[in-house]
């Protein structure tokens, strides 16, 4: 219970499996400005019962399994945030785990990657109303990961914004939800 942050700047943290605002009545933030974070425990989730707030500005994040936004299906904070400002993330998928709220993830700059998980969980975001992602003027990168060039993947999400979609890499993004970004949609090759 309480309030709680945590911000890396820098260096290495390694950790196990990472929950950010998990009991009803606590608040938490966790923010990555530069260095690695690395989750090796099965997820890193941001909102298990109570609020929380996560945001990456720069550096890089790892987690084996899932990023969950809302990681409980008790969950009902409409205040659970992902702010993705920059840097990389790698992650199997993204998800959430409860139907009583919705999460919101802010894209704005920054590289997704699928590491490896997404043949087994159904896509990068498995479809689902519940996480709500708007793409803002820096832009949205899904970049393919090393290794996975000949496999498809899907974003089922809807994605809205002024901004635009980059693909980056080979293999094959499927884009299923609905889909109103103002500033198009780009395929690239890997930076």
């Amino acid at each position: 219970n309480g309030k709680a942050s945590f911000t890396v700047d820098g260096g290495t943290v390694s950790v196990g499996a990472v929950t950010v605002g998990r009991s009803a009545s606590s608040s938490g933030r966790l923010t990555i400005e530069s260095g690695t974070f690395a989750s090796g425990g099965n997820q890193l989730r941001i909102g298990e019962r109570g609020s929380a707030v996560f945001t990456m500005n720069g550096g890089s994040l790892t987690a084996n399994i899932a990023l969950e936004l809302n990681g409980s299906s008790e969950s009902t904070s409409e205040d659970t945030m992902f702010i993705f400002n920059g840097g990389r993330i790698t992650v199997g998928q993204i998800n959430t785990k409860t139907t009583l709220a919705t999460a919101t993830m802010i894209w704005n700059g920054g590289v997704l990657s699928c590491n490896g998980q997404a043949d087994f969980w159904g896509g990068i975001f498995p479809a689902s109303e519940y996480i709500n992602v708007k793409v803002l003027g820096g832009g949205a990168i899904y970049e393919t990961a090393a290794g996975r060039e000949t496999k498809s993947e899907t974003i089922a999400q809807p994605l809205s914004g002024i901004g635009s979609f980059t693909k980056r890499g080979g293999g094959t993004l499927n884009l299923t939800g609905a889909l109103d970004l103002k500033g198009g949609f780009k395929v690239a090759g890997r930076n």
